[in-house]
C-alpha cells in the first residue's frame, strides 16, 4: 500500500483455470521501472523502493514455495501489478470446499464479502 498515493487505489482479481488460480493485484501508484522490476523479488534489491525491501521477497519465497509463480506486469494506464498463480490444494478439510469458486470475482483490496 506504500506505492498507492492517498485516493488511489488497489484491487484484487481472481480465478480459477484447472488445477491453479490466478490472483492479480494491481495498483494505480507510480509502477515500477524495468530495472526495478527485474530485481523485485530479491530481499533489498530494489534500490528504488520506499519499504523495507522484503514485502516481494516475501511473497516471492511463499508463492514459489508453495509451488507457484508471480511475476509483475505494468497496469494498464498506470501502476504496477502482481500476478501470483497458485496450485490449487487438491485435499478437503472439514467444513470447507475443496478448490476455489469457478468465475473470478475482482473488488477492492479490504472489501468485506
Amino acid at each position: 500500500m506504500e506505492a498507492v498515493a492517498e485516493g488511489g487505489s488497489v484491487t484484487l482479481a481472481h480465478e480459477a483455470a484447472g488445477t491453479s488460480v490466478r490472483l492479480r493485484v494491481r495498483d494505480d501508484g507510480p509502477g515500477m521501472s524495468a530495472r526495478a522490476k527485474a530485481v523485485a523479488f530479491r530481499r533489498f534489491g530494489n534500490p528504488e523502493a520506499g519499504g523495507t525491501g522484503l514485502g516481494l521477497a516475501i511473497v516471492h519465497r511463499l508463492v514459489t514455495a508453495n509451488g507457484g509463480t508471480a511475476r509483475l506486469e505494468d497496469t494498464p494506464g498506470g501502476g504496477l501489478t502482481a500476478v501470483l498463480d497458485l496450485p490449487l490444494w487438491q485435499g478437503r478439510a472439514p467444513g470447507r470446499a475443496a478448490s476455489f469458486p469457478k468465475g473470478g470475482r475482482e473488488r477492492p483490496a479490504g472489501a468485506g464479502e
